[in-house]
């Protein structure tokens, strides 16, 4: 589970989400601090939801294995 968390967050949110990049940006954004200050805040928002989804599937996993 610990390896699908990290990387999980890490590919969706290489997309960059709902992040706005500018059009006249040479470097897709790359040097823009407020972009990657986007991208870092989805990734962390990511690697919580990921986490949270984890444990509620692990759990569920549990309670029906024991049925």
């Amino acid at each position: 589970m610990a390896y699908i968390i990290a990387v999980n967050a890490n590919i969706v949110s290489q997309s960059g989400g709902n992040c706005v990049c500018p059009a006249d940006s040479t470097d897709l954004c790359d040097s823009d601090p407020e972009y990657m200050l986007c991208v870092q805040e989805i990734s962390r928002d990511l690697v919580t939801a990921t986490a949270a989804i984890a444990a509620l599937t692990s759990c569920c996993m549990g309670l029906f294995a024991n049925m």
